[in-house]
Protein backbone atom coordinates (compact mmCIF):
# COMPACT_ATOMS: atom_id res chain seq x y z
CA UNK A 1 0.00 0.00 0.00
CA UNK A 2 1.35 3.40 -0.91
CA UNK A 3 1.39 5.68 2.11
CA UNK A 4 -0.10 9.16 1.73
CA UNK A 5 2.48 11.85 2.34
CA UNK A 6 2.53 14.04 5.46
CA UNK A 7 3.00 17.79 5.08
CA UNK A 8 5.85 19.15 7.27
CA UNK A 9 3.62 21.77 8.88
CA UNK A 10 1.40 19.00 10.28
CA UNK A 11 4.36 17.87 12.39
CA UNK A 12 5.34 21.47 13.21
CA UNK A 13 8.37 21.40 10.91
CA UNK A 14 9.21 24.01 8.28
CA UNK A 15 11.82 21.95 6.40
CA UNK A 16 10.74 18.58 4.98
CA UNK A 17 14.23 17.22 5.66
CA UNK A 18 13.47 17.39 9.39
CA UNK A 19 10.18 15.51 9.00
CA UNK A 20 10.55 11.90 10.15
CA UNK A 21 6.98 10.88 9.27
CA UNK A 22 7.17 9.65 5.68
CA UNK A 23 3.52 8.78 5.17
CA UNK A 24 0.11 7.76 6.49
CA UNK A 25 -0.32 3.99 6.23
CA UNK A 26 -3.84 3.68 7.61
CA UNK A 27 -6.61 5.74 9.14
CA UNK A 28 -9.34 4.39 11.37
CA UNK A 29 -12.13 5.92 13.42
CA UNK A 30 -9.82 6.49 16.42
CA UNK A 31 -6.32 5.74 15.09
CA UNK A 32 -3.82 6.81 12.45
CA UNK A 33 -0.74 4.76 11.56
CA UNK A 34 2.27 6.66 10.27
CA UNK A 35 5.38 5.30 8.61
CA UNK A 36 8.53 6.84 10.07
CA UNK A 37 12.16 7.00 9.01
CA UNK A 38 14.92 8.34 11.25
CA UNK A 39 17.83 9.80 9.21
CA UNK A 40 20.74 7.46 8.51
CA UNK A 41 23.22 9.84 10.13
CA UNK A 42 21.43 9.39 13.46
CA UNK A 43 21.92 6.44 15.78
CA UNK A 44 18.38 5.96 17.14
CA UNK A 45 17.84 6.02 20.87
CA UNK A 46 14.84 6.70 23.05
CA UNK A 47 15.06 10.44 22.34
CA UNK A 48 14.54 9.78 18.64
CA UNK A 49 11.50 7.64 19.37
CA UNK A 50 10.08 10.40 21.59
CA UNK A 51 10.61 12.79 18.66
CA UNK A 52 8.69 10.42 16.37
CA UNK A 53 5.88 10.45 18.97
CA UNK A 54 5.97 14.24 19.14
CA UNK A 55 5.70 14.63 15.38
CA UNK A 56 2.97 11.98 15.21
CA UNK A 57 1.04 13.70 18.02
CA UNK A 58 0.93 16.98 16.11
CA UNK A 59 -0.05 15.31 12.83
CA UNK A 60 -2.76 13.27 14.61
CA UNK A 61 -4.11 16.37 16.36
CA UNK A 62 -4.46 18.28 13.10
CA UNK A 63 -5.70 15.38 10.94
CA UNK A 64 -7.96 13.56 13.41
CA UNK A 65 -8.94 16.11 16.05
CA UNK A 66 -9.15 19.10 13.72
CA UNK A 67 -6.78 21.26 15.79
CA UNK A 68 -6.00 24.48 13.85
CA UNK A 69 -2.46 24.69 12.46
CA UNK A 70 -1.76 27.95 14.29
CA UNK A 71 -2.49 26.41 17.70
CA UNK A 72 0.39 26.22 20.16
CA UNK A 73 1.16 22.90 21.81
CA UNK A 74 1.89 22.70 25.54
CA UNK A 75 2.92 19.18 26.52
CA UNK A 76 2.35 17.87 30.03
CA UNK A 77 4.03 14.47 29.77
CA UNK A 78 5.72 12.10 27.33
CA UNK A 79 6.34 8.41 27.94
CA UNK A 80 8.22 5.89 25.80
CA UNK A 81 9.03 2.27 26.53
CA UNK A 82 10.91 0.06 24.06
CA UNK A 83 10.51 -3.63 24.86
CA UNK A 84 13.19 -4.91 22.48
CA UNK A 85 16.69 -3.67 23.24
CA UNK A 86 19.30 -4.12 20.53
CA UNK A 87 22.73 -2.73 19.75
CA UNK A 88 20.88 -0.14 17.67
CA UNK A 89 17.16 0.53 17.59
CA UNK A 90 15.39 0.29 14.21
CA UNK A 91 15.54 3.49 12.17
CA UNK A 92 12.37 2.72 10.21
CA UNK A 93 8.98 1.35 11.14
CA UNK A 94 5.41 2.32 11.85
CA UNK A 95 3.79 4.14 14.75
CA UNK A 96 0.08 3.83 15.42
CA UNK A 97 -1.52 6.74 17.27
CA UNK A 98 -4.81 6.32 19.12
CA UNK A 99 -6.88 8.79 21.11
CA UNK A 100 -7.17 7.81 24.78
CA UNK A 101 -9.67 10.66 25.06
CA UNK A 102 -11.35 12.65 22.35
CA UNK A 103 -10.03 16.21 22.37
CA UNK A 104 -12.32 18.41 24.45
CA UNK A 105 -12.46 21.99 23.27
CA UNK A 106 -13.34 24.92 25.51
CA UNK A 107 -12.45 28.43 24.38
CA UNK A 108 -10.42 26.83 21.64
CA UNK A 109 -8.33 24.72 24.05
CA UNK A 110 -8.03 21.06 23.00
CA UNK A 111 -6.90 18.44 25.52
CA UNK A 112 -4.67 15.75 24.07
CA UNK A 113 -4.04 12.26 25.45
CA UNK A 114 -2.75 9.82 22.86
CA UNK A 115 -1.16 6.39 22.97
CA UNK A 116 1.41 4.91 20.60
CA UNK A 117 2.46 1.47 19.40
CA UNK A 118 5.72 1.04 17.49
CA UNK A 119 6.08 -1.82 15.02
CA UNK A 120 8.84 -2.82 12.63
CA UNK A 121 8.91 -4.91 9.49
CA UNK A 122 11.64 -7.54 9.64
CA UNK A 123 12.30 -7.06 5.94
CA UNK A 124 12.94 -3.31 6.30
CA UNK A 125 16.51 -2.24 5.69
CA UNK A 126 18.49 -1.88 8.86
CA UNK A 127 15.95 -3.59 11.12
CA UNK A 128 17.50 -7.03 11.03
CA UNK A 129 15.59 -10.31 11.21
CA UNK A 130 12.16 -10.37 12.70
CA UNK A 131 8.52 -10.96 11.96
CA UNK A 132 6.60 -8.39 9.91
CA UNK A 133 4.62 -6.13 12.19
CA UNK A 134 6.73 -6.95 15.26
CA UNK A 135 5.65 -4.71 18.14
CA UNK A 136 8.71 -3.21 19.82
CA UNK A 137 7.37 -0.50 22.09
CA UNK A 138 4.63 1.78 23.33
CA UNK A 139 4.22 5.35 24.46
CA UNK A 140 1.90 8.13 25.55
CA UNK A 141 1.76 11.92 25.31
CA UNK A 142 -0.56 14.30 27.16
CA UNK A 143 -1.00 18.03 26.91
CA UNK A 144 -3.06 20.83 25.38
CA UNK A 145 -3.32 22.85 22.20
CA UNK A 146 -3.99 26.54 22.82
CA UNK A 147 -5.11 29.37 20.52
CA UNK A 148 -2.22 31.83 19.93
CA UNK A 149 -3.73 34.62 22.05
CA UNK A 150 -4.35 32.31 25.02
CA UNK A 151 -0.82 30.91 24.70
CA UNK A 152 0.58 34.46 24.74
CA UNK A 153 -1.35 35.19 27.94
CA UNK A 154 -0.03 31.99 29.50
CA UNK A 155 3.56 32.89 28.63
CA UNK A 156 3.13 36.39 30.03
CA UNK A 157 1.86 35.06 33.35
CA UNK A 158 4.27 33.94 36.02
CA UNK A 159 4.58 30.15 36.07
CA UNK A 160 3.23 28.46 39.17
CA UNK A 161 5.79 26.76 41.38
CA UNK A 162 4.69 23.14 40.94
CA UNK A 163 7.55 21.45 42.78
CA UNK A 164 10.39 22.20 45.12
CA UNK A 165 13.84 22.59 43.60
CA UNK A 166 15.18 20.45 46.44
CA UNK A 167 12.77 17.58 45.80
CA UNK A 168 15.04 14.64 45.03
CA UNK A 169 13.66 11.42 43.64
CA UNK A 170 16.10 9.05 45.33
CA UNK A 171 17.30 11.25 48.18
CA UNK A 172 20.39 13.42 48.15
CA UNK A 173 23.04 10.77 47.45
CA UNK A 174 24.68 10.04 44.13
CA UNK A 175 23.77 13.32 42.46
CA UNK A 176 25.44 14.80 39.40
CA UNK A 177 24.70 18.43 38.58
CA UNK A 178 25.42 20.01 35.20
CA UNK A 179 24.20 23.05 33.32
CA UNK A 180 21.52 22.21 30.76
CA UNK A 181 23.31 22.30 27.41
CA UNK A 182 21.52 22.60 24.08
CA UNK A 183 23.19 20.54 21.36
CA UNK A 184 23.25 22.81 18.28
CA UNK A 185 23.84 19.94 15.84
CA UNK A 186 21.16 17.64 17.23
CA UNK A 187 18.66 17.03 14.38
CA UNK A 188 15.85 16.59 16.89
CA UNK A 189 16.21 20.23 17.93
CA UNK A 190 16.68 21.54 14.39
CA UNK A 191 13.72 23.37 12.88
CA UNK A 192 12.07 23.45 16.31
CA UNK A 193 12.08 27.14 17.20
CA UNK A 194 10.25 28.06 20.39
CA UNK A 195 10.13 31.03 22.75
CA UNK A 196 11.49 28.78 25.51
CA UNK A 197 13.83 25.80 25.82
CA UNK A 198 11.91 22.94 24.26
CA UNK A 199 10.84 19.81 26.05
CA UNK A 200 12.80 17.72 23.55
CA UNK A 201 15.98 19.43 24.77
CA UNK A 202 15.18 18.02 28.22
CA UNK A 203 14.60 14.51 26.88
CA UNK A 204 17.84 14.61 24.88
CA UNK A 205 19.80 15.88 27.89
CA UNK A 206 18.48 13.06 30.08
CA UNK A 207 19.51 10.39 27.60
CA UNK A 208 22.89 12.04 26.96
CA UNK A 209 23.69 12.15 30.69
CA UNK A 210 22.61 8.54 31.16
CA UNK A 211 24.98 7.50 28.36
CA UNK A 212 27.79 9.66 29.76
CA UNK A 213 27.69 8.39 33.35
CA UNK A 214 26.37 4.87 32.70
CA UNK A 215 27.93 3.91 29.34
CA UNK A 216 27.47 0.18 29.91
CA UNK A 217 23.72 0.48 30.50
CA UNK A 218 20.96 1.02 27.95
CA UNK A 219 17.75 2.90 28.67
CA UNK A 220 14.53 1.07 27.81
CA UNK A 221 12.01 3.62 29.06
CA UNK A 222 11.66 7.34 29.72
CA UNK A 223 8.82 9.32 31.29
CA UNK A 224 9.04 13.11 31.14
CA UNK A 225 6.80 15.51 33.05
CA UNK A 226 6.79 19.24 32.40
CA UNK A 227 5.86 21.59 35.25
CA UNK A 228 6.79 25.03 33.89
CA UNK A 229 8.44 26.66 30.90
CA UNK A 230 12.25 26.65 30.85
CA UNK A 231 13.32 30.13 29.84
CA UNK A 232 16.18 30.92 27.47
CA UNK A 233 17.12 34.04 29.42
CA UNK A 234 18.79 32.34 32.38
CA UNK A 235 20.80 29.16 33.02
CA UNK A 236 19.04 25.93 33.85
CA UNK A 237 20.63 22.94 35.54
CA UNK A 238 20.06 19.21 35.43
CA UNK A 239 20.37 17.02 38.50
CA UNK A 240 21.04 13.37 37.70
CA UNK A 241 20.29 10.63 40.23
CA UNK A 242 20.33 6.86 39.96
CA UNK A 243 19.24 3.98 42.16
CA UNK A 244 19.50 0.41 40.91
CA UNK A 245 17.86 0.17 37.48
CA UNK A 246 16.14 3.55 37.86
CA UNK A 247 17.41 6.98 36.89
CA UNK A 248 15.99 10.48 37.27
CA UNK A 249 16.98 13.79 35.70
CA UNK A 250 15.50 16.95 37.19
CA UNK A 251 15.73 20.34 35.48
CA UNK A 252 15.80 23.35 37.77
CA UNK A 253 15.80 27.05 36.99
CA UNK A 254 15.27 30.07 39.20
CA UNK A 255 14.86 27.90 42.29
CA UNK A 256 12.06 25.77 40.82
CA UNK A 257 11.75 22.38 39.21
CA UNK A 258 10.74 22.89 35.58
CA UNK A 259 10.80 19.30 34.33
CA UNK A 260 11.66 15.79 35.44
CA UNK A 261 12.63 12.73 33.43
CA UNK A 262 12.48 9.29 35.04
CA UNK A 263 13.80 6.23 33.26
CA UNK A 264 14.65 2.60 33.56
CA UNK A 265 17.66 0.66 32.32
CA UNK A 266 17.32 -2.58 30.41
CA UNK A 267 18.25 -5.76 32.25
CA UNK A 268 21.86 -6.73 31.65
CA UNK A 269 22.76 -9.85 29.76
CA UNK A 270 21.84 -9.23 26.14
CA UNK A 271 18.75 -8.56 24.07
CA UNK A 272 15.47 -8.23 25.84
CA UNK A 273 12.14 -9.24 24.35
CA UNK A 274 8.86 -7.49 24.99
Amino acid sequence: MHAATVAPELAHKADHRNLWLVGVEARGTTTITFRFRIPRRVRPGLSEYVEVQRQATHAFAHLHLGVPLDSRAVLSSAQTCIGVVRAALPSTGSVSVRANIEGRAARGVVDIDVGFRFTVDGSAEGNGPGDPGLGIGEGRITGKYLPPRLYARLRAAEARDDASAEAGVFGQTGQVIEELAIEPDNPILADHETDHISGMAVVCAAERLAAKYFPARRLRELTTRFFAFIEKSEPAHVVLQAAGDRIATTVTQGGRVRARVEGGFAATGGEEAA
